[in-house]
């Protein structure tokens, strides 16, 4: 590591004089600084900031960040410690989010997608709280070195660099990058380093220690460094032009901070688990102060102390002991330190040993890595240790690894272990940027093997863009398109059906930045190849492939400048297209796969191809090395390659809104959007070519808008864009065309300024161009903007494995013999067939879900779905414009044009009737067989565009009906929107994400369809555009609505909400929260981020409630969880009693002991017959005919019943002794119910009556959803036992139609129970699943009856 003045280099600094390096660590947190001028200074005058914690000044603060309830900073480090102790003092947490020690949080969670917890459970976005620590630490550097030197400097003076854990992958890099930006720091005035290589970087500069000598590393030599703070990271490098990982990096949780675990579980074994517990969390300002008085300790300890190690206690945890052991010495005397420890004064007395004991755990965990990893042949040779990081001041860590490898190693560790990374990351902003050869010069010279290497380990810069084009119908949309795309403008307006996606034929011209029309497709994969630079040396550090990500996640290109012939200065040119021409193949390159040395190796392959393959392979050629390397120099002596443009998407949107849902599917988190609006009539007149009569071109732009940033978070990548374009600027004067941009920038500036991601959206900017002009001069503004935007991608040059090439030229090979649709088998075989490239299992998965994120193809990792592949995206487009279209798109054929016009009116279509629809020539080319039909009907209830209903006909499969409400158009009516306070409670999930997709509601209410079965009113069901009415059962209905930033809803009980079933609504809410996550879950996967650490509850927030005064009122579920009653808006006090039936803990089934029974108003209310049979079901027979007396019937009465009904069982006797109740009086209320049961001391059995078993609920499937035939009804009759009068109520028929069925068959149980059965069976929606929930009730055999016949 030898280290010359001449090493430093400016390039990466531009135009900035000072460096700062800001490390944030899993424990503690820092940064150094330094200027062009101090690094000239030999050794490099790299500063730190002192922080001071209680009595001390360190080189860095805790970990700790405190944000108020705005989610606005309100301290960090030592001070966020202190005012989070007041806070919790003051009993004010839940007004606030503390974060400490969160980094590991991060590394734990899909970076970027998710939320992370703060120390009390509220969620935040992971991105702010990175962000906001990145913007505290570099705010503090920028004003400490303004104050310090007295100078001003502008921001862009500032050059920052980040570092982050050698164990982090290349997602988790990004994320950092994401966080940069919420920071403000922008992306040219940044960089991110491994802590190792900062590290290494500042071993070249700084004074260090082994045994007393000097010791250098000379270029070549190994190395391993050791990196020990609050956990531990272990990398072994090789020092050459740029630190290189030999083996991928490692490491643990066993640093400094599970020493101070070991103290705290050594206070537990003192004070007690609980005294602890209690101790953190009510003095936390005394547990902050003990701790930091413990690090002072862990720092100073030796292997050579014989003293007592001291240790002053705070006064409240001494307090807090003696109230359970009266004195302090009786804990330590109970405790397993009563031979060793002391108390004295306040003081704790710790023997040395016990106090060493402490770090025992974590020493020999860093041991026993460093000895595994020794074990590695790559790194036995390796004879230098460096250690750095702030856990390694300590003496003890130092002599143990002194002591275990110094005689055979070469140990360093520098003066300032502790800041070793953060002035390392200093250093890094002077080191010159690595370099790559030439691509042309390098491939050429390539043996074989080498060539294989390349494409097998190595990647290239992708390029990848993509533009849409969006807004309301009769725009020019189309044109703008064909400009774009160097086509014929069309002269006459043909409505888009659906959307149009040209592949490749627009470009992107790499030197020249600018945008070019492709006559034709351009998805050449070789040339894209070829312009990405590919190397092999970058992936020397890629980790193993568990830590592949799904989605993007390759390194960024850092220089976007490739070097080709091309950009070769122009006397060098001709020496270049000489070469090119002179090329020739190696003789090792013309060598058959046969002659491999590794033979019997690709014989396996050749046989598991034989065994494999039952299919008839599409015609595409294998891929091998040689034939690669070969297509590759053949488009090099083309000239093709000299070429530099880049392929480009475009997306042409039809503005039909009947695409609303289907346009979603289609958006990518990626590329630019340019919504397109007529400059006619400006933004406020409503458009003719809507029917609805009030829609105008603000309200398409506000729903494209939102639906395009759905899934922005604040801290996600520029991506994507959003530009606004007025058109028919032909058809007004100059001077108008003027003055109409300036209102209408004003007008978007007003509309989107104040949007929660409005960076990404140019609203101070608008292009008013004539879509019929290729030469429009804003149409050239217009394609510079997307030029440059492109550019700026975080995705633009990112790098992407070789060994994805050989299957991506097979997939595009099929795509241009007009294959749409593939199985999953034939993709493994085509990989198969590639035995030099064969992508394992998991790469092949990465490799299918990447292409579906970029657009490519269409692949859906789903246990039903996942056995297609979609070659051609296109082709789902044009499966949904069979019916998902607009009426001016209708086949001519008349029973087609009934069958769309039923599914508009009605939002249902059988099976038949779309492959009716798909049998038309330009479907059956996509649909080939039933196979391929039968599959995309599965993906299209996986987007919910098609839902199985709840309630079957019991038909064939044909005549399967399934709803389809995206094309519902109409809206529910007002009368089903008047809810009455007295009978509903309300549940609302208010999404965090901002913004709700238009789609959603389409996709959560069918999905919710599909587990209750529609309302039925007026002969028709009750399914409007954002919002469906369910049938719970009969007492009680389901609505679910949509309604700006909340989905709501709202649960009814036709007598009273008193009676509403706890464990009915809390099923309810379980589900539907269920469904909220799929649907969630389902929008993050179609934006091709990876979901499998995301937590999708802190995607939404939930809310309870109730209707006060005609209205929703609600609090928010944890606020209503205190039991508290709130005081809403319009000044009215609610009780939470009901509106926590909605998380209420089925469980449970007796009444807690603060349990106050039954509320006033509730006791006024009827009994139904289902209450009475819970009662029954509750009440003992030896304590029944007491009840009955405190109802005011006699014995005698009741001696009646028994004889008659005798066997009828005793449920059946004490039913009907209930059901003559309800006949002497002509009106019973549950206050004379309650009066009874205190008689007998029971009276909370009235609570019991309304609960309910909905372990049902979850076997709703479609098969259960038919009427039962008459044959199976009377062979369930012969299965029940003595259960008529209980089945029947349950069933809903009242006890006077029961006793008809009794009279009819009198000593014919059977008999009864089938005339029941049939009775029940006239009634609306009998289905399986009902009378299997009405038989789980009973208690009876029959279930298990059912449950075979339908398994």
């Amino acid at each position: 590591m030898d280290r010359t003045l001449e090493n430093f280099n400016y390039d990466r600094l531009g135009n900035s004089i000072f460096v700062v390096g800001i490390d944030i660590g899993s424990e503690y947190s820092g940064y150094a600084f330094a200027s062009r001028r101090d690094i000239m200074h030999d050794p490099p005058q790299i500063r730190t900031h002192l922080w001071k914690g209680s009595q001390l000044l360190r080189h860095k603060c805790p970990t700790a960040i405190l944000f108020d309830i705005n989610e606005k900073i309100n301290a960090f480090g030592f001070e966020a410690e202190n005012q989070y102790s007041e806070i919790l003092a003051d009993e004010e947490q839940d007004d606030y989010y503390y974060f400490k020690s969160f980094r590991n949080a991060i590394h734990q969670r899909e970076a970027g997608n998710a939320m992370i917890k703060d120390v009390s459970g509220k969620p935040l976005k992971a991105v702010q709280v990175m962000g906001q620590t990145i913007g505290y630490l570099k705010h503090e550097a920028m004003n400490k070195i303004r104050q310090m030197l007295k100078v001003h400097a502008d921001d862009d003076d500032f050059y920052f660099v980040l570092t982050v854990p050698a164990t982090w992958n290349d997602q988790e890099r990004h994320f950092m990058k994401q966080a940069s930006y919420v920071a403000g720091i922008k992306e040219d005035k940044l960089d991110i380093v491994c802590e190792s290589e900062a590290a290494s970087l500042f071993m070249s500069t700084s004074p260090y220690i082994t045994s007393g000598v000097l010791k250098s590393i000379k270029k070549g030599e190994k190395y391993m460094i050791i990196d020990i703070g609050g956990s531990f990271k272990v990398t072994c490098n090789c020092q050459t032009e740029t630190v290189q990982d030999i083996v991928a990096p490692s490491g643990g949780g066993m640093g400094g901070k599970s020493v101070d675990l070991a103290f705290y579980i050594f206070l537990c074994e003192i004070c007690g688990r609980q005294i602890m517990e209690y101790f953190k969390l009510e003095e936390h300002d005394d547990y902050i102060d003990l701790f930091r008085e413990f690090e002072t300790k862990k720092h100073s300890i030796s292997s050579t102390r014989n003293s007592n190690v001291v240790i002053t206690l705070p006064m409240s945890l001494i307090d807090l002991v003696r109230q359970k052991h009266r004195v302090f010495e009786r804990a330590i005397e109970q405790s397993p330190y009563k031979e060793t420890v002391k108390y004295s004064k306040q003081k704790l007395h710790m023997p040395p040993d016990t106090f060493r004991r402490l770090f025992e755990p974590s020493i020999r965990a860093i041991i026993k890595h460093v000895a595994e990893m020794q074990k590695n042949p790559k790194v036995e040779d390796i004879n230098t240790f460096v250690m750095v990081g702030g856990f390694v001041e300590c003496e003890l860590v130092q002599d143990a690894v002194y002591s275990y490898f110094g005689k055979s190693k070469s140990i360093l560790i520098p003066k300032e272990a502790g800041n070793a990374v953060m002035k390392g990351a200093v250093l890094f902003a002077f080191q010159p940027k690595a370099k790559t050869d030439l691509l042309l010069s390098k491939i050429s010279k390539m043996q074989g093997d080498d060539f294989k290497d390349l494409i097998s380990k190595g990647d290239f810069a992708s390029y990848e863009n993509r533009v849409y084009l969006a807004g309301a119908c009769n725009i020019g949309k189309s044109s703008l398109a064909s400009i774009l795309i160097g086509d014929e403008v069309p002269t006459k307006w043909h409505s888009t059906d659906g959307l149009v996606i040209h592949f490749g034929r627009n470009g992107i011209h790499l030197e020249d930045k600018k945008m070019i029309p492709l006559g034709q497709s351009d998805t050449n994969i070789l040339k894209k190849l070829l312009l990405g630079n590919p190397n092999v040396e970058a992936t020397t550090t890629v980790n193993s492939e568990s830590n592949l990500p799904t989605g993007i996640q390759n390194r960024i290109q850092e220089n976007n400048q490739i070097e080709t012939a091309s950009n070769l200065p122009s006397k060098h040119a001709e020496h270049a297209d000489t070469a090119i021409e002179k090329l020739s193949i190696a003789p090792d390159l013309t060598t058959t796969t046969e002659n491999l040395t590794k033979k019997q190796d690709l014989q396996a392959v050749e046989l598991k191809v034989e065994q494999h393959s039952n299919l008839q392979l599409p015609h595409v050629t294998n891929q091998t090395h040689t034939s690669i390397q070969s297509d590759v120099l053949q488009e090099i002596r083309h000239g093709k390659y000299k070429i530099r443009v880049a392929p480009s998407d475009l997306v042409d949107f039809g503005g039909q809104r009947s695409f609303d849902m289907t346009h979603q599917l289609f958006i990518q988190h990626k590329g630019t959007f340019v919504l397109m609006f007529d400059g006619r009539y400006g933004l406020h007149s409503p458009l003719k070519e809507y029917p609805q009569g009030d829609i105008t071109a603000k309200d398409i732009l506000v729903h494209w808008v939102d639906s395009i940033l759905i899934y922005c978070g604040e801290g996600d990548d520029k991506m994507p864009m959003i530009l606004f374009a007025a058109t028919h600027s032909d058809r007004l004067l100059l001077d108008q065309i003027t003055v109409e941009k300036r209102n209408f920038t004003s007008e978007l500036t007003t509309l989107f300024q104040n949007h929660s991601q409005k960076k990404h959206i140019i609203f101070d900017r608008i292009f008013f161009i004539n879509a019929t002009n290729s030469e429009d001069p804003e149409i050239e503004l217009l394609k510079d903007a997307l030029v440059d935007i492109a550019f700026q991608q975080p995705t633009w040059g990112q790098r992407m494995p070789m060994a994805w090439v050989p299957l991506e030229l097979q997939i595009s090979e099929m795509r241009t013999k007009g294959i749409n649709l593939v199985t999953k088998e034939t993709i493994q075989e085509l990989n198969l067939s590639n035995p030099d490239f064969m992508l394992n299992e998991f790469r092949l998965d990465e490799f299918l879900k990447l292409q579906h994120s970029l657009g490519k193809i269409m692949y859906f990792d789903q246990p039903t779905l996942q056995d297609f592949v979609i070659i051609q995206p296109s082709a789902m487009v044009n499966i949904l414009r069979s019916f998902v279209t607009d009426k001016i798109f209708w086949p001519e054929d008349r029973g087609l044009r009934k069958t769309l016009e039923g599914m508009v009116n009605t939002g249902t279509v059988k099976r038949k009737q779309l492959f009716d629809l798909w049998s038309q020539p330009q479907f059956k080319e996509i649909m080939s067989s039933d196979l391929h039909r039968e599959y995309v009907i599965q993906v299209l209830v996986h987007l919910d565009i098609l839902v199985e209903p709840k309630r079957d006909d019991n038909q064939g499969s044909q005549n399967q009906t399934y709803l389809v409400p995206c094309l519902v158009k109409s809206k529910i009516p007002c009368e089903f929107l008047k809810f009455e306070e007295q009978k509903t409670i309300c549940l609302a999930y208010q999404l965090t994400e901002k913004l709700i997709p238009s789609s959603l509601c389409f996709k959560l209410i069918g999905a919710a369809i599909a587990t209750w079965p529609l309302k039925e009113a007026n002969g028709s069901v009750c399914l409007y555009n954002e919002s469906a009415i369910m049938h719970i059962d009969e007492n009680n209905e389901l609505l679910i609505s949509i309604k700006g930033q909340r989905v709501i809803i709202y649960l009814s009980n036709q007598s009273s909400k008193h009676l509403i079933s706890p464990d009915i609504a809390a099923s309810i809410q379980e589900c539907l929260t269920l469904v909220l996550q799929r649907v969630l879950l389902f929008y993050h996967e179609c934006f091709g981020k990876s979901t499998t650490k995301l937590d999708v509850r802190n995607l939404f927030k939930i809310e309870v409630g109730v209707i006060c005064k005609g209205e929703l009122c609600v609090v928010p579920l944890f606020q209503a969880e205190k039991k508290k009653p709130w005081t809403c808006e319009k000044n009215k006090e609610h009780d939470t009693r009901y509106c926590l039936y909605w998380v209420f803990n089925k469980k449970i089934r007796t009444c807690e002991a603060t349990c106050e029974g039954l509320e006033t108003d509730a006791l006024s209310l009827s009994p139904n017959d289902q209450h009475l049979v819970r009662l029954a079901k509750l009440i003992s027979i030896s304590l029944f005919d007491q009840f009955l007396i405190y109802l005011g019937m006699t014995r005698d009465e009741w001696e009646e019943i028994e004889y008659q009904y005798r066997q009828n069982g005793m449920l059946g006797m004490k039913l009907m002794a209930l059901y003559e109740w309800k006949k002497k009086n002509e009106t019973v209320k549950l206050q004379e119910l309650l009066n009874a049961l205190n008689g007998i001391e029971r009276p909370h059995y009235l609570c019991q009556i309304v609960r309910e078993d909905t372990n049902l609920y979850g076997i709703a499937e479609s098969r259960l959803q038919i009427s039962p035939p008459d044959e199976v009804l009377n062979e369930l009759s012969r299965n029940l036992g003595n259960c008529v009068i209980q089945l029947g109520i349950e069933l809903g028929i009242n006890f006077s139609s029961i006793e008809e069925s009794m009279y009819r068959f009198p000593k014919d149980m059977y008999g009864q129970i089938y005339d029941i059965l049939k009775k029940w069976k006239q009634q609306r929606s009998p289905t399986i699943h009902r009378l299997m929930m009405a038989l789980q009730r009973v208690d009876s055999r029959g279930l298990n009856f059912l449950r075979l016949k339908y398994k």
